[in-house]
């Protein structure tokens, strides 16, 4: 491995470290049956979004929804599908930049 490529993979290494301390959450209303959900950001692990927070998302698009949301009905949760894309994506440029950087 050359200072190039060691570069790329300090680089994508940092990245996948902020990846899972900053994941990405969602919101869903369990009444609805996962009906009404909505992503509510990038948050540090240490520092989940609050259920309230997460009321504050659902409510925002309340006029499409004809359910009554509460609060004490909803589960926010890590993102688990949106970060195995993230963690996917970063590897693929990784992977890229590894062989640019192999010249």
């Amino acid at each position: 491995m050359n200072g190039r490529q060691g570069v790329v993979a300090g680089v994508a290494a940092l990245a996948l470290l902020l990846m899972l301390l900053f994941p990405p959450y969602f919101a869903m209303d369990r009444t609805s049956g996962g009906a009404v959900h909505a992503s509510v950001g990038h948050h540090p692990v240490w520092a989940p979004p609050t259920r309230g927070d997460a009321l504050g998302v659902l409510t925002a698009n309340a006029d499409a929804f004809s359910a009554v949301i509460e609060r004490d009905n909803l589960d926010v949760r890590v993102n688990r599908v949106r970060l195995l894309g993230q963690v996917i994506g970063l590897a693929a440029v990784a992977l890229v930049c590894l062989r640019v950087a192999r010249t």
